[in-house]
């Protein structure tokens, strides 16, 4: 992929992100998120692309793609939780689904997956 087709994936996931944000009614949640896709973008130092996201998380034990598990709970391809959406059950079951859903693909396409949700059984 070329740096402008980086861009424009990071343009893509930065609004999707934002909608879905704005639509759980939490858009500060998603500044870490919307931070993780411009650093895919803009990688390290000058070379842009997924490689950093896979390599800081694969640094930190997680293997991409990660999955949806349900009730909010993201795991890695290795089926290790990662991250919980919403561990004290303040939201709705349906917007926490959207929420893991969104996070798992940001995550996934910033690193170099194709652009779909995993859910585990």
């Amino acid at each position: 992929m070329t740096p402008a087709d980086y861009q424009a994936l990071f343009a893509r996931v930065h609004a999707n992100v934002l909608r879905a944000a704005f639509e759980a009614g939490d858009l500060h949640d998603w500044q870490t998120v919307v931070a993780l896709a411009e650093r895919a973008v803009i990688g390290e130092g000058d070379q842009p692309g997924p490689g950093w996201v896979r390599n800081t998380l694969l640094a930190a034990g997680v293997r991409l793609p990660l999955a949806v598990a349900g009730d909010g709970d993201i795991e890695d391809a290795a089926g290790e939780p990662v991250i919980q959406i919403d561990p004290n059950r303040e939201r709705r079951d349906d917007k926490v689904a959207i929420i893991a859903a969104v996070v798992a693909l940001a995550i996934n396409t910033c690193g170099g997956h194709a652009p779909r949700v995993e859910h585990q059984p």
